[in-house]
C-alpha cells in the first residue's frame, strides 16, 4: 500500500488541541496492497513501559499499517492499555488499535472503557469476549451485569460512536465451539453486529523483538500480516 504521509517532527501531536483522530483501519486496508501490523503486550510497570516505548520508536520507521496494544487478562492492564494506546495516537505517526474484552466487566465499566478510548482519539478497537481468567479452557462465566458474547460487545461499541471494530476469526474454529457450524454462526453474529474486519491467528507464529527488559529478556512485539475486510 502507498506510504502514509508523515508529520514533521515525529513526536509532535497530530493536532494542537483536543484528542487526535487516527484513520480507520477499514479505510487503510481498502486502499489495497500489502499490509502488516505489530502487536504490543501491555506493560505492567513503569520500567516496562519505558522499554515498550523504546521498542515503539525502533519499529515506527518500518511504517506498519497499524499497531495494537493487548488487554491484560480480566482487564488487569486496562488503564495502561488505554493510556499507551492514546499516547501512540498522539505522539507517533502510527495508527493504534486498542484491544477490548468483556472479561470481569459490567456493561457500565465497558462503557467507561469505550469513553476512555474515545477521549484519547482512538477509533479502532479489537473486540474480544476474552478467555476465562486463570484458565483459558475453563467454562465461560459472564459478569452478572456484563455481556456473554463478542457480538454483544461489538454492538455496544458501535452504538457508542464512530469506531472501526475488529473481531476474532478462527480458521479452525474456536477451541470452545462444539463444531464448525456453531463457530461460523457466532462469527456471522459478530459481523452483523457491526464488525468491520476479522483478525485471525494464522500469522502469530512469527515474532519480532526489540529492546530488552531490566531482567535481560527482550520486549515482545508480535508481527502479523493483515487481511482486507
Amino acid at each position: 500500500m502507498p506510504p502514509r504521509p508523515r508529520r514533521p517532527g515525529g513526536a509532535m501531536p497530530r493536532h494542537a488541541s483536543g484528542p487526535p483522530h487516527s484513520p480507520l483501519i477499514r479505510d487503510l486496508l481498502a486502499s489495497g496492497g500489502q499490509a502488516f501490523s505489530f502487536e504490543f503486550m501491555p506493560p505492567k510497570t513503569e520500567a516496562e513501559e519505558h522499554q515498550l516505548w523504546r521498542a515503539i520508536r525502533q519499529l515506527e520507521p518500518l511504517r506498519p499499517t497499524f499497531v495494537s496494544v493487548t488487554y491484560g487478562a480480566g482487564g488487569s492492564t486496562r488503564d495502561r492499555t488505554v493510556r499507551v494506546t492514546g499516547r501512540i495516537a498522539e505522539e507517533t505517526t502510527l495508527t493504534p488499535v486498542g484491544h477490548f474484552t468483556a472479561v470481569n466487566h459490567s456493561v457500565a465499566e465497558l462503557r467507561q472503557v469505550i469513553g476512555s478510548y474515545a477521549g484519547v482519539g482512538v477509533r479502532n478497537v479489537l473486540a474480544l469476549r476474552g478467555d476465562p481468567p486463570g484458565d483459558p479452557n475453563a467454562d465461560w462465566v459472564p459478569h452478572p451485569d456484563g455481556l456473554s458474547y463478542a457480538a454483544e460487545l461489538v454492538a455496544l461499541i458501535r452504538s457508542s460512536g464512530d469506531f472501526c471494530v475488529g473481531v476474532a476469526a478462527f480458521p479452525e474454529k474456536h477451541p470452545g465451539s462444539p463444531d464448525a457450524d456453531t463457530d461460523v454462526r457466532h462469527f456471522v453474529a459478530r459481523c452483523r453486529a457491526g464488525a468491520a474486519r476479522p483478525a485471525d491467528r494464522t500469522a502469530r507464529s512469527r515474532r519480532c523483538r526489540s529492546g530488552s527488559s531490566p531482567s535481560g529478556r527482550s520486549w515482545p512485539a508480535r508481527c502479523r500480516r493483515s487481511s482486507a475486510p
